[in-house]
């Protein structure tokens, strides 16, 4: 890896190129508290194929902050002058978790740019998610008691509950050891890539959950396939939050699968 910087005032933007950059784009986002070290079991298939970029959310990884007060939703203006510098009109878009929730704002933003959405572990940035929101600020409450006493301990429960695979909970954990006290304050800025609308979505929908995934998760994957009748929806076996890493081989297979037709 040879990570490439978008510069910014006060704080730099990392992300990763990979492939033919003649090729169609497929842009990965990271869940929270990670990295792009997420999708190290996706670049190598899908750069042969397709140019693949994968970005370091703000705060997240090399994406470290220092002087500014530019906060997480600033990560679509981000991905938009990424975009900009390597050339490329529109991109297919796969987000995990938080990054699931980045790729819908940035679809909003620049619907120009985005050819089709992978949403995996995620939800709605556009509908009532009351019950799903409820259901994050008890745990968030948890991650406020670890942060506060016990960083290495948080780290070690984010990975716990984000993949089955004890392999891939070392990377996880690795991952998370980028993401610092003083990155919580991006987070702030989450409440700003909510905006509800009920207008059905024009841009190709695959809609993702692994079957070990918690129960509000799934529930809401599934009610969202429901109110968009032309979204695409795969419930994945051996499979928790992050099913890119606990079960690539049917992860990689179906996203393909989904960005080959458009």
């Amino acid at each position: 890896m040879n990570p490439k910087k978008l510069k910014k005032d006060g704080y730099e933007i990392s992300y990763n190129t990979y492939g033919d950059k003649n090729n169609e784009c497929i842009v990965f986002l990271h869940p929270a508290f990670m990295d792009s070290t997420n999708f190290h079991k996706q670049v190598d298939v899908f750069s042969k194929n397709y140019f693949v970029i994968t970005m370091d959310l703000i705060g997240h990884g090399l994406s470290q902050v220092k002087k500014t007060n530019e906060q997480i939703d600033k990560s679509s203006d981000h991905l938009s002058q990424i975009l900009q510098i390597e050339g490329i009109k529109d991109t297919h878009l796969v987000g995990v978790s938080l990054g699931s929730l980045i790729i819908q704002h940035f679809a909003y933003l620049y619907p120009d740019k985005a050819k089709t959405m992978t949403i995996v572990g995620g939800y709605s940035i556009h509908k009532d998610n009351k019950a799903i929101l409820k259901a994050q600020s008890k745990e968030q409450f948890k991650w406020i008691i670890m942060i506060i006493f016990a960083m290495d301990k948080f780290r070690r429960y984010i990975a716990s509950v984000s993949v089955l695979s004890a392999c891939e909970r070392h990377v996880v954990y690795e991952s998370t050891k980028r993401f610092q006290r003083s990155s919580f304050r991006v987070m702030q800025g989450m409440g700003k890539i909510f905006i509800r609308h009920d207008n059905e979505s024009k841009i190709p929908l695959l809609l993702l959950c692994g079957e070990s995934d918690l129960d509000i998760a799934k529930n809401a994957l599934s009610t969202w396939h429901s109110n968009e009748p032309k979204s695409e929806y795969h419930q994945i076996k051996n499979a928790g939050h992050c099913i890119n890493m606990d079960n690539p081989k049917a992860f990689n297979e179906i996203v393909a699968r989904f960005v080959e037709k458009y």
